[in-house]
C-alpha cells in the first residue's frame, strides 16, 4: 500500500471514531438531560404523594370527629325522644345530625378521591424510579462501550504506527553490526597474519643477500710476523 493510500485509510479510521465519540457524547448529553428531568419530575411527584397522604390523613380525622358527634347526638336524641317534652329538642338535634352526615359523606367523599390519587401517583412514582433505573442503566453502558471503544482505537492506532513507521538509523546501525559479528561455533578460526609478519619476511631475505655476498668475497692473507 502506498503511503498516501495508508494515510487516507488512517486518516478515514480517525474520522470514523471522531464521528462515533461524537454520536456517544450526544446520547450520552440526551441521557443526562433525561435523567434530570425523570429525576426532577419524580421529586415533584413524591412531594405530591406526601401532600396527598397529609390531606388523606386530615380528612380521615375529620370523619373520625364527625362520626363521633354523630353518635353523640343520636344518643342523645334518643333520650330524649324517650320523654314526652324531649321531642321538640330531638328534632332539633336530628337536624343538626343530618347536617353532620351530609358532611362526613363529603369527608368519605373527599377520602376516596384522595386515596385513588395517592394510588396513582405512587404508580406513576413506581413507573418514573424504573424508567429511572433503565436511563442510567443505558448511561452507564454507554460510557463503558465508549471507553473500550476508545482503549481499542488507542490500542490499534499505536500498533498501526508501529508497523508504517520506517527503521529509525539506531536500529539500522544496530542491525548492520549485528550481521558484522562473527558466527561463533566449535570450530576455530585459522588466525591472521600479524602486519610485522611482512617486515620479518623482507628483513630475511635481506640476511640471506647478506650471508651470500659474504662468501663470496676472497679472504684476506695473514701477515707472519718475524
Amino acid at each position: 500500500m502506498s503511503p498516501l493510500k495508508d494515510l487516507l485509510k488512517r486518516f478515514q479510521s480517525e474520522l470514523g471514531v471522531l464521528e462515533e465519540n461524537l454520536r456517544s457524547q450526544l446520547a450520552q448529553r440526551q441521557l443526562d438531560a433525561d435523567i434530570r428531568e425523570i429525576d426532577s419530575a419524580l421529586h415533584d411527584w413524591q412531594q405530591e404523594a406526601n401532600a396527598c397522604k397529609a390531606r388523606l390523613f386530615t380528612a380521615d380525622e375529620r370523619k373520625r370527629a364527625l362520626n363521633a358527634q354523630i353518635h353523640a347526638l343520636e344518643a342523645e336524641a334518643v333520650a330524649l325522644l324517650a320523654s314526652p317534652r324531649g321531642k321538640s329538642r330531638a328534632e332539633d338535634i336530628a337536624a343538626r345530625i343530618a347536617s353532620l352526615q351530609v358532611r362526613r359523606n363529603d369527608e368519605r367523599a373527599a377520602i376516596q378521591s384522595l386515596r385513588e390519587q395517592q394510588q396513582a401517583l405512587l404508580h406513576v412514582i413506581e413507573q418514573g424510579e424504573h424508567r429511572l433505573r433503565r436511563l442510567k442503566h443505558q448511561l452507564d453502558t454507554l460510557r463503558a462501550s465508549e471507553t473500550l471503544h476508545r482503549a481499542q482505537a488507542t490500542v490499534a492506532k499505536r500498533q498501526a504506527g508501529e508497523a508504517a513507521s520506517p527503521e529509525s538509523a539506531v536500529a539500522s546501525a544496530r542491525r548492520a553490526r549485528n550481521a558484522q559479528k562473527p558466527v561463533t561455533g566449535t570450530r576455530k578460526l585459522r588466525p591472521q597474519p600479524a602486519a610485522t609478519d611482512a617486515t620479518a619476511r623482507v628483513l630475511e631475505k635481506l640476511q640471506r643477500r647478506a650471508e651470500k655476498q659474504a662468501e663470496s668475497k676472497p679472504s684476506k692473507p695473514r701477515r707472519s710476523t718475524s
